[in-house]
């Protein structure tokens, strides 16, 4: 996880720099959290693009059509997006769940936004005070698809219509990864600073999104993190207690690739996973021995892996 987030992963691949964000010395669970809703903050990568109903009706999607395509084309060939970011995209504070300024729909919900105009566009508009940014494209995303849901101003970080919007577009498989939705509580109406206050609180609320009482749990995606990461730290305990059952066989390997050691008092194994595509394939162990070269045995058809690797999938973190 922290690999993943390291300074030189977060510039090559997001042109993120970060600043004063000393990440190796988070908990793992932490790394997993802001891991988890960095991917769903930062549109990354090859997402089929797919327009809700209510966005292909708004005045405003005709207006600023040309600036939607230009982002839908680049998502369609994985180029990055990082342009039409928000300017704090860095800020991995804002992808922490503890964090008090934290990006509420993104939280509650997976919701995040795409600026219409790139950094540079933005600027202008700002000098020329011109007030085209503060309308924002709204959407959600898994590890091939991205969901457009609607173009509206920045005031909607508190309209439960975008998941009205959602709502009414969950038709067939393509949104079926979207988790919220309640159909056993009964929701209730809140307004905007009841919704603030909430939030200000910690409090998880059921707000009503239509005439018909549909419900989404907000503060889901936290319960939904810290039970994935669960799951795979029960794994990864699965596969060292394997370590140690197994530890004669590793020493048997060992001396069969390198018969010049005579004994082996201790060893230093690290893990390793091969990535093909969006699957994990096999595992890794690596051993340091002094004057040797690590040795590498390669562990195939693991069901600890395969298992953390559907967890991963899931939950669109790979």
């Amino acid at each position: 996880m922290s690999k993943a987030l390291s300074y030189e992963m977060l510039k090559k691949n997001y042109d993120i720099i970060l600043t004063n964000n000393d990440l190796y010395h988070e908990s793992d669970c932490n790394l997993f959290s802001i891991l988890y809703l960095f991917r769903r903050r930062f549109p990354s990568g090859k997402k089929a693009p797919l327009y809700s109903r209510e966005l292909l009706k708004n005045p405003l999607f005709q207006k600023y059509r040309k600036n939607v395509n230009k982002i839908a084309a680049a998502l369609n060939t994985g180029k990055s997006i990082r342009e039409y970011l928000p300017e704090d995209i860095n800020n991995l504070n804002k992808c922490r769940f503890t964090n008090s300024n934290k990006d509420h729909l993104l939280t509650e919900w997976g919701i995040t936004h795409i600026h219409l105009f790139t950094r540079q566009e933005r600027k202008l508009l700002q000098e020329r005070q011109e007030n085209d940014d503060k309308y924002i494209l709204y959407s959600i995303l898994t590890h091939d698809k991205i969901f457009f849901i609607d173009i509206q101003d920045h005031t909607s970080i508190t309209n439960t219509q975008l998941l009205d919007i959602i709502h009414n577009n969950l038709t067939g498989n393509a949104l079926s990864v979207f988790i919220g939705y309640n159909d056993n509580i009964k929701g209730s109406y809140f307004d905007k600073k009841k919704i603030k206050e909430l939030r200000k609180l910690g409090i998880s609320f059921f707000p009503k999104i239509n005439e018909q009482g549909t419900s989404y749990t907000s503060g889901m995606y936290k319960l939904l993190c810290y039970h994935s990461y669960t799951q795979v730290e029960e794994q990864l305990k699965i596969i060292a207690r394997w370590i140690i059952e197994n530890y004669s066989y590793i020493l048997d390997a060992i001396h069969l690739k390198y018969p010049n050691i005579k004994q082996v008092e201790t060893l230093d194994i690290h893990m390793g996973f091969e990535k093909k595509h969006t699957k994990f394939t096999h595992v890794f162990l690596f051993t340091n021995i002094k004057k040797a070269e690590p040795i590498i045995l390669n562990v195939q058809d693991f069901q600890p892996i395969q298992i953390i690797n559907n967890i991963l999938k899931q939950f669109d973190m790979l």
